[in-house]
């Protein structure tokens, strides 16, 4: 019988299918390398994109920084604008109220009254003065009800004067009364012509 040997045949078979599987192997790694790359330079890029993202909102937010410490300079200014536009409102307030003041008790002296003396301490006025009867005096608080710069009167002090004898109807008195400052839209409209 004849014998084949079959053992090169096999070596050989084995060595192909073995070098078969090394290319095989060979071009999965690549195959897998390749995939491995692509994903690194994809994550890559997407990282670089959220630090340029990340870059620009932070200039953003400082521009935005800068801004809002303008706003508050603005704001402070407006404030102090205002507050200066109160006072200076106030002052022409005062400077304008003390003229229609006098011009009211001027003005609502009845006759048979005269003013000796004149005393304002911030929006208290006090008035003395000499009246030829008490319904004078009650005359004059009378008209002071009536006025919208002055009003409240209060009779603090009324007596006969001694100098005139004792059956002179002439008397002393003194009134306090309280100054109204009116609002600043009405002195604006021209209403200060003092009724």
């Amino acid at each position: 019988m004849v014998q084949i040997n079959l053992l090169p045949w096999r070596e050989k078979l084995r060595e192909e299918s073995q070098k078969e599987f090394l290319v095989l192997l060979g071009i999965a790694a690549g195959i897998a390398i390749f995939f491995l790359g692509l994903v690194f330079i994809i994550v890559n890029g997407k990282i670089n994109r959220v630090a340029d993202v990340n870059t620009y909102l932070q200039a953003q937010t400082a521009l935005l920084d800068v801004k809002i410490a303008q706003i508050q300079d603005i704001k402070s200014k407006r404030a102090d604008l205002i507050a200066r536009r109160k006072v200076l409102q106030q002052l022409q307030i005062q400077r304008v109220s003390i003229v229609h003041l006098l011009e009211q008790v001027v003005y609502k002296v009845p006759d048979g009254i005269y003013l000796t003396k004149l005393d304002k301490k911030g929006a208290q006025l006090t008035v003395s003065g000499v009246a030829e009867s008490n319904t004078r005096v009650s005359e004059f608080m009378q008209s002071i009800e009536a006025s919208r710069w002055i009003s409240n009167p209060r009779l603090t002090q009324i007596k006969a004067d001694d100098t005139q004898g004792s059956d002179s109807k002439i008397r002393n008195f003194e009134i306090t009364m309280t100054e109204h400052l009116p609002d600043i839209a009405h002195l604006a409209k021209g209403g200060n012509n003092g009724t």
